[in-house]
């Protein structure tokens, strides 16, 4: 009698079995792992296109932070070129206030060193004056202490302000000669509009100013023939104060010139005031015989005027 599988319904022989059963469950294992299989590829496969979805991801949040930071990096840049266009401005600003205020230090300072020159100046014509006053009370006296007391800055002025008035006399001079001439008629020097009066002053007044060193170049000159020991400074010194009496008629006459040009006498007194002035500062200043001194002050006189007439040869105040 035959029997059949209880799973398949195959027809089987008494002592046979059937196969199926081992068949369907390795058919079943092999597809379990067919599954399996195939659900881990379609999982990886999921993965790594999750995966790179993700980087996707990623790499488009990295690209926008590239792009927010350039933007960053951009609105840095702007600020720092605002900033240094800001400092520059600063800085511009700076530099202006600084040459404001160096200017208006320069203007203090300038207004400042004025006045303290115009301060010095005011002081010491005053001093001056003071000086000449006492001289011409005190003349023995004053000429002594000058003497011990030399001051060759106090002579080189005095030989100026002495030479600036001459000058003017000269041209005062020199223009009622002028006037005079034309009024008789003549006419060789010219019209008065012709005639080079600041030509004539400047050239008195270094004719003047040399004379003037002359003199202490004379006294030096003769001091070795008789054999005193002086210095160029001193006698500087002596010369220009002597020179105060004849400052002082100079000043006088360049008015009393315009009345009348008689009063040119007044300049014999102090042209001999001024040599006894002179003699008793030399005197004061050697230590030898009051003999020896008036022939050393004589021939120191004679020295200067013949150095004179060579100097009026050389610089000739009215030549035309």
């Amino acid at each position: 009698m035959s029997k059949y599988c209880s799973e398949c319904g195959k027809p089987l022989n008494d002592e046979e079995s059937c196969t199926c059963k081992e068949t369907n469950e390795s058919k079943k294992l092999d597809q379990q792992s067919q599954d399996t299989e195939n659900t881990d590829n379609s999982n990886d496969s999921q993965s790594k296109e999750n995966d790179a979805k993700q980087n996707d991801k990623q790499n488009q949040s990295n690209e926008n932070d590239a792009k927010q930071s350039d933007k960053q990096n951009q609105s840095n840049e702007n600020d720092t070129k605002q900033n240094d266009k800001q400092n520059q401005s600063n800085e511009n600003d700076t530099k202006q206030n600084d040459k404001q205020n160096q200017s208006k230090k320069k203007e203090g300072f300038s207004s400042e060193k004025a006045k303290e020159v115009m301060d010095n100046t005011s002081n010491y014509l005053k001093k001056i004056f003071g000086f000449s006053t006492v001289l011409i009370k005190n003349p023995s006296s004053t000429m002594k202490h000058t003497a011990n007391n030399p001051d060759f800055k106090k002579g080189l002025f005095f030989g100026g302000l002495q030479s600036i008035l001459f000058a003017f006399i000269i041209v005062i001079i020199f223009n009622q000669f002028t006037n005079s001439i034309l009024g008789l008629g003549g006419r060789m020097l010219g019209r008065p509009q012709d005639i080079p009066y600041f030509s004539i002053y400047f050239r008195s007044l270094a004719f003047y100013f040399a004379s003037f060193l002359l003199l202490p170049v004379s006294f030096l000159i003769t001091s070795k023939l008789f054999k005193i020991d002086l210095d160029f400074k001193s006698l500087v010194t002596i010369t220009g104060v002597s020179s105060i009496p004849l400052i002082i008629a100079t000043a006088v006459l360049i008015i009393g010139l315009l009345i009348s040009s008689a009063l040119t006498i007044i300049l014999s007194g102090a042209i001999v005031f001024s040599i006894v002035l002179t003699y008793i500062g030399l005197n004061e200043m050697t230590s030898m015989n009051e003999d020896k001194v008036i022939y050393w002050v004589t021939s120191g006189f004679v020295l200067f005027s013949i150095l004179m007439i060579i100097l009026a040869n050389i610089i000739n105040p009215i030549s035309m």
